[in-house]
């Protein structure tokens, strides 16, 4: 069953993460074109502050997620009531202050940012203050689809995470990604405005609670929120919010930075969101492959631990095998791709040196992954907070430092630098303290796959062509591909021999149980 659970998700997440990957590409480019740069930037730079709004819920996610492994495990529904029953309580508590937090970065983020790049017009008004109105009438109407959402639905969500039912989740975001890309399109052809805009955008991801609410109404009649809360279950709540705040850093940190560095700050965070984009379609899509499986790594750490360090190695081993062939295979197309897409932009997007700095701090950020689950699995969360302290202090430090000599390059060194010192921290910590074991173990997939990607590195300049269209790119990536996925997948199972001898071994059972005939 969860081998099961865990395919459905790969497939359903992998579907969803593509097609969100094309309307990504589709939908700023229609921004960029009616509007300029400046507000493709600020539509980007909300969405990130918005971000760290959500921040008052993501300690609760996670440690939620954890608490019910075990009782999923053992099918205790009772526990799962009662671990749930303490979440709403605790999401219901702090949904007024997503709101006030809503409310407040309204009238603070249009004093903070340049605004004349931003076309706005209102009963024949435009310029100052009515740009600065129209920029917080933006920020707030994004801000209160998230308060409903977190109010209603969050705690749900993470009965469906722990249980391995992501596709759902999958499933009905893009349905929702789909209607909003549709009603974004229609309204900016329209000659709607940015307010406009934003509202359709509002309503059209409000509709996600019916959707929700019918399917846990259908699946999930027994949950009983009026159970005894748990909240002992979920006292690690604020140890996984310190872990969230470092990480959304990453996320979010940068474009914010870039649009209040000067005046052309926001056209210089929609280069940077255009570049991200690329990089984080794909972190995306090798992260559905992670969350697809992750519950089957806590289920499996509660049942039985020795088959849990099997399955974390050969995990480990393939999953960063995956990662570094994507990422290589997207560092040879990285600037043709920028080239072409951004060809009659306003602005020269070309930024020789960008895709190499992305491409690193998603190689930083994966070798690490699996690591982290560990960590949150095993319940080590809080003893592993002032290292994630420090993780975020050292990014920040370097990024604003940079910032304003290097532009762009600055945060992203800042990035690398914070990744360079945690997740090395992360592998020593996890093979030290909770896997007990030999460090080349754990860092022997690292090397082994940062060897590979410097070779592809290397050899960008003598096998990339000049590629001048669309057609070329396709081709280019699927030669690409056939060459770079497979030689990663073959010299790793080469040099992890034991691994490549586990997932054979998992996938043959799988095979014969399914062909095996029924007993009458």
């Amino acid at each position: 069953m969860k081998f099961k659970r865990g395919l459905k998700n790969i497939i359903f997440g992998l579907i969803s993460q593509l097609l969100m990957m094309a309307l990504g590409l589709i939908i700023p480019r229609f921004f960029v074109m009616k509007f300029g740069s400046a507000v493709n930037g600020l539509f980007s730079s909300i969405t990130q502050l918005m971000g760290y709004v959500a921040l008052l819920e993501a300690g609760i996610g996670t440690a939620t997620v954890q608490a019910l492994y075990k009782h999923v495990a053992s099918k205790d529904r009772d526990g799962i009531s009662s671990v749930l029953s303490a979440t709403r309580i605790y999401y219901r508590r702090v949904s007024l202050y997503y709101l006030l937090c809503v409310i407040g970065l309204s009238f603070i983020y249009p004093m903070l940012i340049d605004t004349r790049g931003i076309p706005f017009e209102f009963m024949g008004l435009s310029g100052g203050l009515i740009v600065k109105v129209a920029v917080g009438l933006v920020t707030f109407i994004a801000g209160i689809a998230g308060v409903v959402n977190f109010y209603f639905q969050a705690t749900l969500k993470q009965l469906l995470i722990a249980e391995g039912r992501g596709y759902v989740t999958s499933n009905i975001t893009l349905i929702i990604e789909l209607l909003m890309s549709a009603v974004k399109i229609a309204l900016i052809y329209s000659g709607a405005n940015i307010v406009l805009i934003q509202l359709g955008y509002m309503s059209v991801n409000l509709f996600q609670l019916f959707l929700y609410s019918a399917y846990f109404k259908k699946k999930y009649y027994w949950v009983n929120f009026d159970a005894k809360p748990d909240f002992e279950s979920i006292k690690q709540k604020n140890a996984f919010l310190i872990h969230q705040i470092s990480l959304l850093i990453f996320s979010n940190t940068d474009t914010l930075v870039i649009s209040m560095a000067g005046e052309q700050g926001l056209v210089y965070a929609s280069i940077y969101t255009t570049y991200n984009f690329v990089i984080h379609a794909l972190h995306k899509l090798c992260n559905t492959l992670n969350n697809s499986l992750l519950f089957m790594l806590g289920i499996t750490f509660h049942e039985d631990r020795d088959e849990y360090i099997k399955l974390h190695d050969a995990y480990n081993t393939y999953y960063i095998a995956f990662i570094f062939s994507v990422i290589s295979v997207c560092y040879l197309l990285f600037r043709p791709f920028i080239l072409i897409y951004t060809a009659d932009f306003d602005f020269n997007y070309d930024m020789p040196y960008l895709p190499l700095l992305f491409c690193l701090v998603q190689l930083l950020s994966s070798v690490r992954m699996v690591s982290v689950n560990l960590i949150n699995i095993a319940g080590h969360a809080k003893a592993t907070v002032p290292r994630t302290i420090t993780e975020a202090a050292i990014n920040l430090a370097v990024s604003f430092a940079l910032v304003w000599p290097l532009g762009i390059y600055g945060v992203l060194i800042g990035t690398v630098a914070a990744l360079l010192y945690r997740s090395n921290d992360i592998i020593i910590y996890t093979t030290k303290h909770i896997l007990k074991r030999s460090y080349f173990k754990s860092y022997k997939p690292v090397i082994v796959n940062f060897a590979i990607f410097a070779v592809v590195v290397f050899a960008e300049k003598f096998v990339v062509p000049s590629i001048a269209n669309y057609g070329q790119f396709f081709l280019y990536g699927i030669l690409f591909s056939m060459v770079i996925i497979p030689a990663y997948f073959v010299i790793n199972s080469l040099v992890s021999p034991a691994e490549y001898r586990y997932v054979i071994n998992v996938l043959k059972s799988k095979i014969l149980k399914k062909q095996r005939p029924n007993k009458v």
